[in-house]
């Protein structure tokens, strides 16, 4: 079993423990530099960590399926659990429509791809791309004014471990022993009660994680989800993030 962790990724915290913990567990850690001949290892089960583009590479080659949420999950749920508006459509059509109802001409705006080919860099602007055609589709939303964030890992739809993401320290870390001392919203629930709310009723990703923030005078909302191969394990349990890891890929044969 290999365990392929990316250049970029290796000195992150939190990845060493991770490492040591594969090795303990019978993967071979591998920090690839180079293509590789794929002939001996394809079809053997592994684990993959590092930025999207390499992740996806490797499981290409290594005949996996890494589990993730779609790049449009956002803009399917709703307003309930975003607490604003998330839209998806070609840069053309979003850029009238924000003409027509003045929401995001004057506002920073959060956008990123809604394709899987990262067409653009995901970011913050306060314009929209110039250097990408008007048929590009695209995910957009205006910047809120977060006042707490938290990172979470869920497992076959049940939260396993997370901590305090904003401002975070050693101090501040939320394991499953200080959940209970987490900021509460005017109905006296916490992001974790949130998430569970609303993974109660709706599906995701085998293993996924999800940032869930505070709003000013909103409540909680999901931010975002992202991928666990394209999250740096930071403050996340270990044996957790490993766990969350592994029901995150799935191998497509067997040799």
């Amino acid at each position: 079993m290999f365990f392929f962790i990316s250049q970029g990724f290796k000195s992150a915290v939190g990845v060493k423990k991770l490492a040591d913990l594969a090795s303990d567990r019978g993967f071979k850690v591998v920090y690839p530099e180079i293509v590789w001949d794929k002939s001996s290892h394809a079809g053997e089960y592994g684990l993959v960590l590092g930025e999207q583009a390499f992740c996806e590479y490797v499981a290409q080659e290594m005949e996996w399926v890494l589990h993730q949420n779609s790049v449009r999950y956002l803009t399917e749920l709703s307003f309930a659990y975003l607490k604003r508006v998330v839209k998806v459509d070609t840069l053309k059509n979003i850029k009238e429509y924000d003409k027509t109802y003045q929401s995001g001409i004057n506002y920073k705006k959060e956008i990123r791809p809604a394709d899987d080919d990262m067409a653009f860099a995901a970011g913050i602007y306060n314009a929209y791309p110039t250097d990408i055609s008007d048929d590009t589709m695209i995910v957009r939303s205006i910047v809120q004014n977060w006042e707490h964030k938290y990172l979470y890992l869920v497992v076959d739809g049940k939260v396993i471990n997370g901590y305090k993401s904003q401002h975070f320290s050693l101090h501040n870390h939320i394991g499953y022993s200080s959940l209970t001392s987490d900021v509460r919203d005017r109905e006296g629930k916490t992001s974790k009660d949130f998430l569970e709310d609303f993974l109660a009723v709706n599906k995701a990703a085998p293993g996924c994680v999800f940032e869930i923030g505070m709003i000013e005078r909103s409540g909680w909302a999901i931010v975002d989800t992202y991928p666990v191969w394209n999250t740096q394990p930071s403050f996340f349990d270990t044996e957790q993030f490993f766990a969350a890891l592994i029901a995150s890929t799935k191998l497509c044969r067997a040799k």
